[in-house]
């Protein structure tokens, strides 16, 4: 649906195994603000991916890259899992026999990474968050799920 005073609807992508809606109300973002964000989601889908054979994360789990290969993000995120999985005493751990690939750590760079995806407009919150991501101006403390 359209946004009554602006005429905007918000903008689709499909990506990630799912559809992202991003709403903006705050006429001053630039378009290029929402390219971004959505060159951003594409790079991380690209990036850690399980279903994606070509993902670092999927060539991490078939042995034909080490963790020193990945980008600094992957190994942000890896080096968090495996500080998550000391925490839980193992309950939680991104390889098994059960994940896809046997690695699969989506559970933790969602949370990992959304800190990353803000914008810092100082005179409109988010209007809703979705799943395991949340946009939020700077300045309102964490962001909530």
């Amino acid at each position: 649906m359209a946004d009554a005073r602006t005429g905007q609807r918000p903008r689709i992508v499909a990506t990630m195994g799912t559809v992202i809606g991003i709403d903006v109300r705050d006429p001053d973002v630039p378009e290029t603000a929402v390219e971004a964000a959505v060159a951003w989601l594409t790079d991380v889908d690209a990036r850690f991916s399980p279903y994606r054979a070509a993902s670092e994360i999927s060539r991490l789990a078939r042995g034909e890259i080490g963790a020193d290969d990945c980008a600094p993000d992957v190994r942000f995120v890896l080096t968090r899992c495996e500080a998550l999985r000391l925490e839980s005493d193992g309950f939680f751990d991104i390889r098994g026999a059960g994940l896809i690939g046997g690695l699969d750590p989506s559970g933790c760079w969602s949370n990992s990474m959304n800190t990353r995806f803000q914008y810092s407009s100082k005179r409109s919150p988010p209007h809703s968050s979705s799943g395991e991501q949340s946009v939020r101006p700077q300045e309102q403390g964490p962001p909530q799920s």
